[in-house]
């Protein structure tokens, strides 16, 4: 049974059911309702729906190789390599560089992938163009890439061959590592007589393998040249955009004596900063600029304008000035030299106060030493007069003792 002292209390509901409930989100959507609640509807605000399922297939199966790589930032014309995303999507060979077979059967594949797509939205036919003679139909190119679908240069060529064609560099040194251990298991088979293994190898019927590394160079010398005029080109016109001499340079970047990738690094950041989005905000500052500086303007004429009556009223009191100093000079004199004999004076007067009040403060020190050595005196006195009252007192006792 309830305790009967919190029976009929005020602002409790008897005959109702007990319910606690809230209108609040939970605290994982409250986050979204603030922003919601502030106004975050923005044109220039793009909310980015990302649907994880989409993004898993997308990245699903995919690896990358990192044995090209190469984000140097360094001066040169060669192609910088980023990383291999080895999938079902292939990547293309860079405008310049010479295809393989298989990267040619590759672009070919995705060349007939992408026209299929292109056929297939287009709604309008295509006899409104070129006529009915030139009309192509998406039959026509599922016909075309499954002819080249149909090559399969993997079975046709197998796998050794596509994959020499594929690293030619590597399919080289393949085969010389097969060759070198070959060799090498025949010689350990061959017999153990060396004189004999000798002459088979100098007469040439013994296993013998060879291998001529040829050096042109006459082509060598002709491609450093060649480098070497590209790179004084490439100076020439730096010089040409920059100047020869440093005075010039360290104007342009900001007067530092870094090297010249470092201060290339300092104008890309510089320029990276003006950027569309930063455009607004530089404009609102340089506006805000402008208005003080006006401002600015007007309180200098302001100014000006005081500082002329200022000077016109220092004139004004300069000439008085010159026209009271011939009066005013001889009683200043007479008045300062008053003021020389009435300074002495104060100084002697200062001297003797200071003298009387150590006079003072000696006095002062005695008095002291006078009333201590008198309270010394009186406790002494005081105290030998009543010794004496006592010996007076056993005096008598003893005299009245004796009378007795």
């Amino acid at each position: 049974m309830a305790d009967p002292k919190y029976a009929n209390l005020s602002g409790i509901a008897y005959d109702q059911p007990d319910v606690y409930e809230t209108d609040d989100l939970p605290e994982a959507d409250q986050g979204n309702q603030l922003l919601e609640e502030k106004g975050d509807t923005s044109e220039h605000i793009e909310r980015l729906h990302i649907d994880a399922k989409q993004a898993t297939l997308k990245f699903k199966d995919k690896t990358i190789n990192v044995n090209r790589a190469d984000f140097s930032d360094s001066l040169n014309k060669l192609h910088k390599y980023g990383y291999d995303v080895l999938s079902q999507d292939w990547e293309l060979v860079a405008k310049g560089e010479k295809e393989t077979p298989i990267q040619k059967y590759q672009r070919l594949q995705c060349e007939l992938k992408e026209l299929v797509d292109e056929v297939s939205l287009i709604k309008e036919p295509m006899d409104r163009i070129d006529g009915e003679k030139n009309k192509l139909t998406v039959e026509q190119i599922e016909q075309l890439v499954s002819q080249v679908s149909a090559i399969k240069l993997d079975k046709f060529l197998g796998q050794d061959l596509l994959e020499s064609l594929s690293d030619v560099e590597g399919a080289a040194l393949k085969t010389l590592i097969m060759r070198l251990d070959s060799f090498a298991v025949s010689n350990v088979k061959a017999s153990p007589n060396s004189k004999d293994k000798d002459k088979g190898i100098i007469g040439g019927g013994g296993d013998l393998v060879r291998y001529q590394l040829g050096l042109q160079s006459q082509q060598a010398h002709l491609n450093t040249a060649a480098k070497l005029t590209s790179l004084e080109h490439r100076l020439i016109k730096l010089e040409n955009m920059l100047g020869e001499h440093s005075s010039s340079v360290c104007k342009l970047f900001g007067g530092g004596h870094n090297s010249l990738i470092e201060n290339t690094d300092w104008l890309r950041a510089q320029i990276n900063l003006i950027d569309a989005t930063h455009c607004d905000a530089y404009d609102a500052r340089i506006t805000h600029l402008s208005n003080k500086l006006d401002k600015v303007i007007e309180k200098a004429t302001s100014v000006d304008a005081k500082d002329g009556e200022r000077d016109q009223r220092v004139n004004e009191l300069y000439e008085l000035s010159r026209s009271v100093d011939s009066a005013l000079v001889p009683r200043t004199l007479e008045r300062l030299i008053a003021l020389e004999s009435l300074h002495a004076q104060a100084s002697n007067f200062a001297t003797l106060l200071k003298e009387l009040e150590s006079v003072q403060v000696d006095l002062a020190a005695n008095l002291t030493n006078n009333q201590s050595l008198l309270t010394s005196l009186e406790t002494k006195m005081s105290s030998d007069v009543d010794n004496i009252k006592h010996d007076v007192t056993t005096l008598n006792e003893k005299i009245k003792s004796l009378k007795k």
